[in-house]
């Protein structure tokens, strides 16, 4: 299978150098010098490497040689005598960073240009895609929560839209560019297709990896509930400190109140019976000695 995480820093191998090489998007690097100095923030410490930045919407992709190292640099008129007749210097490490532009030959512009335009229409399609799921199947996003059956049952009526054909042909499509210019399970930015739910939270899915039969498989990445409260399903704990309830209705409440409460989560002073006005205050009930933890409503 190949993994396709949602980065945007590529490792991909160019059989010309024998050394590592990335890719780097930067969607607001327009002169040389932001190019390079993106080219530099990605350096590694005593290495020499390959870094590739590249502005997809301009279809301009600048190549790197970018080296990092460090040299002792000391002060000459900070040197004081020290107590055993000697003296003590005034010194620091100094890194030092080269970023040296490459030419790109053919192939590599054709494969990174064709990859561009893939993604920029992937990312138009994806933008412009809004799978409505029915109430009947899952009410809320924040069903979803810690809840992987309810996931598969997204992805399972996704599957089950025709609308799903022409998501998976350009995703598919931009896959396979992606592989020409890295041969190794390149990591690039694909964007996510969102789920809109009844009570008008949404959910994010990425592809988290493409079988060898070319199935596409998917993983949610976060909820937006109407409010653009989120939750971050790629963290442990995926809910913040506050949460803005307002207008929530009692189904999405207590989908909310669930949640929290499968994470060991609890809210103070409220009911899951009665949606909560205003801002509410999350706690972590692992170590809380609260009464909403104790005695959960």
């Amino acid at each position: 299978m190949r993994c396709l995480p949602a980065l945007f820093l590529l490792a991909t191998p160019f059989s010309s150098l024998a050394i590592d090489a990335y890719h780097v998007e930067c969607t607001s690097c327009f002169t040389e010098s932001e190019f390079v100095q993106v080219a530099k923030e990605n350096a590694i410490d005593k290495q020499t490497i390959v870094v590739n930045v590249f502005n997809a919407e301009n279809a301009d992709l600048r190549k790197y040689l970018v080296e990092k190292s460090s040299r002792t640099v000391c002060d000459p008129d900070g040197r004081e005598p020290d107590a055993e007749g000697g003296v003590i210097a005034n010194c620091w490490q100094e890194n030092i960073l080269t970023a040296k532009k490459q030419g790109l030959i053919d192939v590599e512009q054709t494969n990174f240009h064709d990859f561009s335009s893939a993604l920029i229409e992937f990312r138009a399609l994806s933008e412009g895609t809004s799978v409505s799921i029915p109430e009947k199947l899952v009410p809320s996003g924040y069903d979803l929560v810690g809840a992987s059956f309810r996931q598969n049952d997204v992805i399972d009526y996704f599957n089950g839209q025709p609308s799903k054909n022409k998501v998976y042909e350009k995703l598919i499509h931009y896959i396979n560019l992606g592989s020409k210019i890295n041969d190794l399970g390149m990591t690039f930015p694909v964007p996510a297709i969102a789920f809109e739910f009844p009570d008008k939270s949404k959910a994010y899915a990425i592809v988290d990896f493409v079988d060898i039969d070319n199935n596409i498989h998917f993983k949610f990445s976060k909820v937006i509930d109407n409010n653009g409260n989120v939750v971050d399903l790629k963290a442990q704990n995926p809910f913040s400190k506050f949460y803005d309830v307002s207008g929530l209705s009692l189904p999405s409440w207590q989908s909310l109140h669930r949640a929290l409460e499968a994470y060991g989560l609890g809210v103070v002073d409220v009911s899951r019976q009665v949606v909560p006005q205003g801002v509410i205050t999350i706690i972590d009930c692992s170590a809380s000695t609260e009464t909403v933890c104790r005695n959960p409503k």
